[in-house]
């Protein structure tokens, strides 16, 4: 191959996310249609396409960044999970060649250096594939971050195996939760939801979500399959929700939980995590994403919140950030 770097225009959209449904490592947030959903003027698109003549072997979506005065070119960073999107026929040595055409376009184009943001873990990956950190780490990137992300193997599990799959208190609070009433199901009521979580994390972290309501509503409107909401109820009440994305074809993943504090003794939360494995074993995904459980940039565990996602069978895999100055 001879593959070179070019920038991504509106022309190449279709194509673009046609690629990323293909794609050993492609996730919604490479798409395009995820990347639109930011508003005009918020990033600087710098996206690129890797190709080989007039064939797309590779992508990296991309935006200009400003760093203390030195101008950088990194992975997405308005997405999850970042980094190079390769072809699924791409061998070691193409993978290098792509790296190697982003880094050559960087220094042309008077970028000061390159950073590959949250790569996606091969958990995530549609077919597994690492050689994207080999070279990272040839080329000279040095890692600036390692997170503890999580993931259920549901490949293994059947709906009849999930109640055994969970720790002896984890399969209690399940069937409290039961007894208690309450119920789960797939819901479009996001606008219920979402004081729920705002609710959770001012009283918790001292912080409120990443996407507003209208920016969370508008994912679902452009990606109603990518983006749902599981909803737990007491009677005809709301009382929490995990925001769904549907990452490919073979992972789902937990973007939003949350709980009404005053329904906790109920255990909506156990309700909605089984749910959700049921969910991902009924649409034959081959995991269940949980988030990051780390803070800081990876520095620092949340012991307690990965505590309770390996009650659930849960997991631990790395997700990597790298960087390159010039």
């Amino acid at each position: 191959m001879s593959i070179v770097a070019i920038p991504y225009t509106g022309t190449f959209e279709k194509k673009w996310d046609a690629f990323v449904q293909t794609a050993r490592n492609g996730t919604i947030f490479h798409t395009r249609k995820f990347l639109s959903y930011h508003p005009a003027g918020r990033f600087t698109d710098a996206s690129l396409l890797l190709m080989d003549g007039e064939n797309i072997v590779g992508l990296l979506s991309a935006a200009a960044k400003d760093d203390n005065g030195k101008k950088m070119l990194v992975a997405h960073p308005g997405a999850s999970y970042g980094g190079l999107v390769v072809d699924s026929a791409a061998s070691v040595e193409d993978t290098g060649a792509m790296m190697d055409a982003v880094l050559e376009y960087a220094k042309k184009e008077k970028f000061a250096g390159v950073s590959l943001l949250r790569l996606a873990p091969a958990s995530l990956q549609t077919m597994y594939s690492e050689d994207q950190l080999y070279w990272a780490f040839q080329k000279g990137f040095s890692m600036t971050r390692c997170e503890m992300d999580g993931a259920i193997d549901v490949s293994r599990l059947t709906e009849k195996d999930i109640m055994e799959s969970l720790t002896g208190k984890c399969r209690n609070m399940v069937r409290q939760a039961e007894r208690a009433g309450i119920t789960v199901k797939l819901s479009e009521d996001f606008k219920t939801f979402w004081p729920i979580l705002e609710g959770v994390l001012k009283g918790r972290h001292g912080t409120k979500p990443t996407h507003t309501y209208e920016e969370i509503q508008k994912l679902h409107d452009l990606l109603p399959q990518g983006f749902r909401l599981l909803a737990a109820y007491e009677g005809t009440q709301m009382v929490g929700g995990i925001v769904l994305i549907t990452i490919n074809s073979g992972a789902l993943y937990t973007l939003y939980m949350a709980q009404e504090y005053a329904s906790q003794q109920k255990h909506p939360m156990h309700a909605l995590l089984t749910e959700a494995i049921r969910l991902a074993i009924k649409e034959k995904r081959r995991v269940l994403h949980l988030g990051v459980s780390t803070e800081d940039g990876g520095k620092k565990i949340n012991e307690g919140l990965f505590f309770f996602k390996e009650s659930f069978g849960c997991r631990p895999v790395r997700r990597e950030s790298w960087e390159i100055i010039f």
